[in-house]
């Protein structure tokens, strides 16, 4: 259970909220909370044991991707705990328009390179290690679990899993 007093006190180390800070979405990885500030917003996010890596991944990332990342105000690793600057609209209140990926998926594909060289480090604290090579083996695994909705047979997901797991190693070999 999160503290709420610990962080609101932690919160206002860093940014003067100007209004109350409310609780916008809790999931089991993270509790996110919305900071007003003068002007916008600041987020701030509790990270669940599976995401505990974040904090520290995120101030890497920003480090590097100022113009790629949210903008990292404060992070607490023993925690898990991070405050980040407003980052604009997400994309999912853009709606389903490709436009937005266009612009967004060659940024990100970028960032996703440069990170490369840095995979080890990220691994070594705490990032899930999920080469393409594990790719069709874990797509196996997710339709077999017991999802929320009724998936399509796997030939309307655009691929079975052996053509996938053929494209997989295709992708290995070029990149």
């Amino acid at each position: 259970m999160l503290d709420r007093d610990a962080v609101e006190r932690w919160i206002h180390g860093f940014v003067q909220p100007t209004a109350p800070i409310e609780v916008t979405r809790v999931r089991p990885w993270a509790t996110v909370m919305r900071v007003p500030v003068a002007g916008e917003a600041a987020w701030f996010k509790a990270c669940g044991p599976v995401q505990a890596f974040e904090p520290r991944l995120s101030v890497e990332l920003f480090a590097r991707w100022r113009d790629r990342v949210g903008e990292v105000l404060a992070y607490d690793t023993p925690r898990a705990w991070l405050l980040l600057a407003d980052a604009g609209v997400a994309l999912r209140e853009l709606g389903n328009r490709p436009e937005a990926w266009r612009d967004v998926l060659p940024l990100y594909a970028e960032l996703q390179r440069g990170e490369a060289s840095h995979a080890n480090d990220h691994i070594a604290h705490g990032v899930p290690s999920l080469p393409i090579s594990t790719l069709p083996e874990r797509y196996c695994n997710l339709l077999d679990r017991d999802l929320r909705f009724a998936p399509p047979p796997p030939s309307r997901w655009g691929h079975e899993p052996p053509a996938l797991a053929d494209h997989v190693l295709h992708l290995a070999r070029t990149s």
